[in-house]
């Protein structure tokens, strides 16, 4: 949970090449377990590969856009660095990686799934996919960003559709 991650204390590495016990406790407000990490210290150990997760965006995400941005590393890690430290690249056609580490993806009437490559400071890769809907045959779908509505018993409320409801490009909202 996040509420644990934040708990987590960061150990460093002794100076010195070996094998190290590090006694933990974790208590989850009832009871505690307790148990040893064994932390091996080698400084000829290979770096790891960083960790790529795939995106998916929904329609509300790309109507009525003709390109959207992408934070591709929000959901990425580095086991041996920073997130900080993580290039993005793309081979697709018409796709553009940021130097902060975003993709900008054309949107087009047919879904894609576009392809990217993380790099690390110690050059290993990763590689992911971001999956973005088309907007010509899209389904229509309630606009993630907005509050629920709420009406009293016996009162009326008026919603005028197409302000919570994305439907494709050239489609209108109909009952």
């Amino acid at each position: 949970s996040s509420l644990a991650r934040a708990l987590i204390r960061a150990l460093t590495a002794p100076d010195e090449e070996g094998t190290y016990a590090v006694q933990y406790g974790v208590y989850d407000g009832i009871s505690t377990a307790e148990g040893v990490l064994t932390v091996t210290v080698d400084p000829q150990a290979p770096d790891l590969a960083p960790i790529a997760r795939d995106d998916r965006l929904s329609l509300a995400d790309v109507v009525g856009l003709t390109q959207v941005e992408v934070e591709v590393l929000a959901n990425d890690e580095d086991p041996d660095g920073s997130r900080a430290g993580l290039r993005v690249s793309s081979t697709v056609t018409g796709v553009r990686a940021t130097s902060a580490g975003t993709l900008v993806i054309p949107v087009l009437p047919d879904a894609q799934v576009v392809a990217h490559t993380i790099t690390d400071e110690q050059d290993g890769t990763a590689t992911a996919f971001v999956r973005v809907p088309g907007v010509a045959s899209a389904r229509p779908t309630l606009r993630p960003d907005l509050e629920e509505l709420h009406v009293t018993a016996g009162e009326e409320l008026l919603v005028d559709l197409a302000d919570y409801v994305v439907v494709g490009e050239g489609r209108t909202v109909r009952l």
